[in-house]
């Protein structure tokens, strides 16, 4: 219990940015590569900061609420950038994370302005969020064994193929889009209530980088790659103190040999390891590959029909 009082910092960052990480990972698997989880995060916190300091609201209907308000505005956003895909659709998503910001810097009256809200009550212990934390692992767990992650991995592969099966791609695009700015926005609530302060620019493009750092890491084959992401990413700092003014270098220099010989992240070199003790030495292909080849009929083997003699009826 010595090392868990220790370092419980460290683990109730790691936990909160799990949440957030898990809130990429759901849209990304589905293949929508939206950045703006992190412009609900600074939502969902100033809300539930606001209720609880200003109107003295309990913990839990203030999350609720926050949860609320990026629910909607998620769909609003949804709505809006409903025709852009990858990289048009990242910047357009960063650019709202950039205007969140602004608006926290700008609305002093609620947000605190650039100084940012301080003296926030300490109302989330680490043990409530370790539940939140597994709750959310396990409804996560099912959700990608039913039909809705089926779903998700079809939209994945192709979405012509998906449309072509009777998949609704514009509202389920709709449905990610929303599920991932509640659970942003959750995130930030819970860090707003542990962490005792909040300022804008803790949402900014450094949160970002490291929740996405959280997600290469884990791995986005599975969902527990985001789980381990996270404390990966929170502890890295602590793990390469040694190396000093040269830490962002170092860390810089392990993302990159990750993505270079570890695409899959952790949860593919757990698969590569199992799978070669097992006999099994095929790696996992790539949550974010083209996989649309498995899904079409093999006619390369296909034999040709039969000749018949001519004048005869089939």
């Amino acid at each position: 219990m010595e090392w868990f009082s220790d370092n419980e910092t460290l683990i109730q960052a790691a936990l909160a940015g799990a949440i957030l990480a898990y809130s990429f990972q759901i849209a990304m698997r589905a293949g929508v590569f939206t950045l703006a989880g992190v412009g609900f995060w600074a939502i969902g916190g100033y809300t539930t900061a606001y209720l609880v300091t200003e109107r003295e609201w309990m913990t839990a209907p203030a999350i609720l609420v926050g949860i609320l308000i990026s629910g909607v505005i998620g769909l609003a956003l949804a709505l809006v950038l409903g025709r852009l895909r990858s990289l048009y659709l990242a910047m357009a998503t960063v650019a709202f994370v950039l205007l969140v910001q602004i608006v926290a810097i700008n609305w002093e009256a609620v947000t605190g302005g650039a100084g940012g809200m301080f003296g926030i009550p300490v109302t989330v212990s680490t043990w409530q969020l370790l539940v939140i934390v597994a709750v959310i692992s396990v409804a996560l767990f099912f959700f990608e064994r039913g039909a809705r992650g089926r779903t998700i991995e079809a939209m994945r592969l192709d979405e012509q193929v998906a449309m072509s099966v009777g998949i609704n791609i514009v509202r389920e695009r709709d449905l990610i889009f929303v599920l991932s700015s509640m659970m942003a926005a959750l995130s930030g609530g819970i860090a707003a209530m542990m962490f005792n302060t909040l300022a804008p620019e803790q949402a900014g493009f450094g949160l970002i980088v490291d929740t996405l750092m959280m997600v290469v890491i884990g791995g986005a084959a599975a969902w527990w790659g985001a789980l381990v992401g996270a404390f990966i990413v929170t502890w890295l700092p602590e793990i390469l103190r040694f190396t000093g003014d040269y830490r962002g270098i170092v860390e810089g220099l392990i993302v990159v040999l990750v993505v270079v010989y570890a695409p899959e992240g952790f949860v593919g070199l757990v698969r590569r390891v199992t799978g070669f003790i097992s006999g099994r030495r095929k790696p996992p292909a790539s949550p974010f590959a083209d996989d649309t080849a498995t899904v079409l009929p093999d006619v390369k083997h296909a034999q040709p029909e039969a000749a018949l003699p001519e004048g005869a009826e089939r």
